[in-house]
């Protein structure tokens, strides 16, 4: 079986009778567990935000691995924490791949491969993780480049700049090699290198509008955004409902003529079953108390859609932001650039990718100063194929 099984608790003793019923199953139908990939982890608010705290203690019949996916791990903090060994050992393999490669078109293929190979195993940003998880994406991304490229300060364009400028020297421009042209797909005329960055920054920039948001929040008592934010609006809630009710002379659908004891009312069903047997003149003169707030939050899965609001957007990816736009010069340019097959530029600006419109913010204005427009060449004159089956022939995996 290759499926995940994940529980948890706030009784250690119930994960403990999970894990050994699960063993059990396992004894009778002859199947085991990879013990080198099962584990645990205590989360507590007193936890440091290291990943060093301890594991299971030993007379715990819980697992002693660690609890991870992909190139992250969870620590005692709940925070997920990307593994700086997984990144030390595949930029290794990285630098072995780019030192043997002989094109600059097949070092450039490699490159895109493993960095969307290290970004989809420090998985896909989501409020659940944090900003903190976009944080290390980035850290993680820098550490990478300046190891791979040290004599170039990290810097991947500076790299295969240098390399174009002593292999065609006498086909290099008095302006030098634009940085620009490196990112623009071959189909449209560049060399198809990949900033990744393009994608994460604009992610993060999402965060700080979000913690803004939460201020205000704080501040003006808007739409929760957080569970805390949550519990604190139950309470709110809560206190002006009571209010409410104890106000109102007459509580709706509610009229008492004769006295009715407490007791009649301390459990629902009691109460609407009593209902059938009362002549109608028997009523209370006085409503019922409030209900407690112990019993007011019992409506949480069913009644406050604000608590199931910030579970789904937990597992969302915060919407990249659009506060930033074109200035007039790029959205002119725009504006005359035809329409495209592959992913590149699009005319309106709400239709460009996060990631175009990162490279737009940060070449455009260049881009038109050297070429006067953002079209390079013309789709379907290029053999785009025959240079994928070349790279990909020249490119040696290793599997």
């Amino acid at each position: 079986m290759h499926d995940d099984f994940w529980w948890w608790s706030t009784s250690e003793e119930l994960c403990e009778t999970a894990w050994s019923t699960i063993k059990e199953y396992s004894a009778l139908t002859g199947t085991e567990w990879n013990l080198s990939k099962s584990g645990c982890v205590r989360i507590s608010s007193t936890s440091s935000s290291e990943p060093t705290a301890p594991g299971p203690p030993p007379t715990s019949t819980l697992p002693t691995g660690e609890i991870s996916w992909g190139f992250i791990k969870l620590n005692p903090s709940g925070l997920w924490t990307i593994k700086e060994d997984e990144i030390e050992k595949h930029t290794a393999e990285l630098h072995l791949q780019l030192s043997s490669q002989k094109s600059i078109l097949g070092i450039i293929t490699a490159y895109n491969r493993y960095l969307k190979f290290f970004i989809r195993n420090f998985a896909k940003p989501s409020r659940a993780f944090g900003k903190q998880h976009v944080e290390q994406i980035i850290s993680a991304v820098n550490k990478i480049h300046l190891s791979l490229f040290p004599s170039h300060n990290g810097d991947v364009l500076s790299y295969i700049t240098s390399l174009i400028t002593s292999r065609f020297p006498e086909e290099i421009p008095s302006g030098g090699v634009l940085p620009a042209w490196l990112l623009i797909p071959i189909a449209n005329g560049g060399l198809g290198l990949r900033n990744v960055l393009f994608d994460t920054l604009p992610i993060l920039d999402s965060y700080k509008v979000e913690e803004v948001n939460y201020e205000r929040y704080n501040k003006y008592g808007n739409t929760p955004q957080t569970f805390k934010q949550c519990l604190k609006k139950d309470k709110t809630e809560y206190s002006r409902l009571r209010e409410t009710w104890l106000k109102s002379t007459n509580p709706p659908k509610i009229s008492w003529t004769n006295d009715i004891p407490d007791e009649w009312f301390d459990g629902l069903q009691e109460w609407l079953e009593s209902q059938s047997t009362l002549q109608r003149s028997r009523r209370r003169r006085k409503p019922h108390p409030f209900i407690t707030f112990e019993e007011f939050i019992l409506g949480r899965r069913s009644k406050f859609t604000y608590w199931g609001t910030v579970w789904t957007n937990l597992t969302e990816t915060p919407t990249t932001s659009n506060r930033y736009g074109f200035p007039d010069k790029i959205s002119k340019g725009l504006a005359s650039n035809p329409f495209s097959t592959v992913e590149w530029l699009k005319s309106d600006h709400a239709k460009n990718t996060p990631y175009w419109k990162s490279w737009l913010l940060t070449y455009g204005e260049s881009v038109l100063e050297a070429f006067g427009e953002f079209k390079l060449t013309n789709e379907g004159r290029l053999p785009v194929a025959t240079i994928d089956i070349y790279t990909n022939l020249k490119t040696k995996w290793d599997q």
